[in-house]
């Protein structure tokens, strides 16, 4: 079951949590800055309150609109691996001397390299899953 993101309750939840930074980020400038800061003038006050109002709005149409993307592992593999590059880049940096290049890349381009073509490999099976349900749904009954 779907759960429906257009209703009043998750527009003021991503209201609230949009304005809730917008106040971070003034007490910030309040306590960096002093009163005096640019961000503080009332126009300033006025659009940023708008413009954290239209986010609210939006949130609920890029929630609803994630329903509908396919969420899978591959990002979390993608940032394994390069966290495992990181660490081999490190052990490189310190046993050979500084020396990281594994032919005329770094170790950390060779991650990279890995993990871009597992992007192209992710977008390759989503477009590919995409036409085999186009062609069923649009197959004549």
């Amino acid at each position: 079951m779907r759960r429906s993101f257009f209703t009043w309750r998750v527009y003021f939840i991503a209201t609230f949590a949009w304005m809730l930074l917008q106040a971070f980020l003034w007490l910030k400038d309040l306590v960096a800055i002093g009163p005096g800061a640019e961000s503080l003038k009332p126009i300033w006050l006025w659009l940023t309150t708008q413009s954290m109002l239209l986010w609210g709005v939006f949130s609920m149409f890029i929630l609803a609109a994630s329903q509908r993307l396919d969420f899978d592992k591959g990002k979390r593999v993608r940032m394994v691996t390069l966290h495992l590059g990181a660490w081999i880049c490190l052990a490189y940096l310190w046993r050979n001397n500084g020396h990281v290049r594994l032919g005329r890349l770094t170790v950390l381009d060779w991650t990279c390299a890995i993990v871009i073509a597992g992007c192209l490999q992710t977008v390759v099976v989503r477009l590919q899953r995409i036409m085999a349900a186009l062609k069923t749904k649009s197959a004549p009954d």
